[in-house]
């Protein structure tokens, strides 16, 4: 439950910094404003992809439910955790779009805990799974 909590914690103070703009120490000129908001693009649609694709077996937790399948097809093809990557991706494309160091922060701290509710999770997907090991060695975990 902490790891859910934490994550949607630093994803509220994200959007906060973004929004705030508390400061523009790493605000980029103009002409490279389209490049953050492409990836922003790429990362809604990457979590979105990804919600689709786990549709009824999406659980917050870093657990597996009972009844769930693993999944390797769709966002899951290629990548453990298109989810996971797409937060990333769009934490720190908005935090670059707005300049702002604090929101730039914030946004690493969330990679750095979505990485670590990751490596959680696999330890129960490995137990489940037999195969998820092979799934691993084929497979990117984020991007």
């Amino acid at each position: 439950m902490i790891y859910f909590v934490v994550q949607m914690l630093l994803l509220f103070f994200v959007t906060l910094a973004c929004w705030l703009k508390p400061d523009q120490l790493l605000k980029m000129p103009d002409q490279w404003l389209w490049i953050p908001l492409l990836l922003s693009f790429f990362g809604i649609m990457k979590i979105l992809f990804g919600l689709v694709t786990l549709g009824r077996y999406l659980y917050p937790l870093p657990a597996v439910q009972p009844n769930s399948p693993l999944i390797r097809h769709g966002a899951f093809a290629k990548v453990r955790h298109p989810i996971y990557g797409g937060f990333m991706l769009l934490a720190i494309s908005a935090a670059a779009y707005t300049g702002s160091l604090t929101a730039m922060a914030i946004s690493f701290a969330l990679c750095i805990w979505l990485a670590l509710k990751a490596r959680y999770e696999e330890r129960f997907l490995l137990q489940k799974f037999p195969d998820y090991a092979e799934y691993q060695q084929n497979s990117r975990a984020f991007f």
